[in-house]
């Protein structure tokens, strides 16, 4: 099922309307619409918005029957869970979303700075063991 498919019957199980979705959403019906039959893209915060007027977490969106996959470190779970869900629309939601990316970008800059200071703090031990392995064979 597609995400639009999975907002639609998660919506229905609540028994909330279209109305009612797009109303609480600040959005016109036509655009909740869209949002249902997949023709629109939108926000990272409008899918969790989405998912707390469905009282439910963003990943249930995704994921309707619970089904789940541990992305921190076995891979080999995640092909069959990008064939049963749509990750691929969830990253295109991510990437729309600047603040997400930004913040990415910036935890990215952080951990290379750490990583070029830890080397350059290595060459420097390195240097040292150099020196004194001359030294010593001097």
């Amino acid at each position: 099922m597609s995400l639009g498919q999975n907002i639609k019957k998660l919506r229905e199980l609540q028994q909330v309307t279209l109305e009612q979705m797009a109303s609480n959403l600040k959005i016109s019906l036509e655009k909740y619409e869209k949002i249902e039959l997949d023709e629109v893209d939108f926000s990272v915060s409008q899918l969790q918005n989405i998912a707390h007027l469905l009282k439910t977490s963003p990943e249930a969106l995704f994921n309707p029957e619970g089904r789940t996959a541990n992305f921190h470190g076995d891979y080999s779970q995640y092909n069959n869970y990008a064939n049963q869900v749509e990750v691929a629309h969830f990253g295109t939601y991510i990437m729309n979303d600047k603040e997400f990316v930004l913040e990415v970008q910036e935890r990215c800059f952080q951990r290379i700075h750490e990583l070029s200071e830890q080397i350059l703090q290595q060459n420097e031990e390195l240097k040292k063991v150099v020196d004194l392995l001359q030294k010593t064979m001097a």
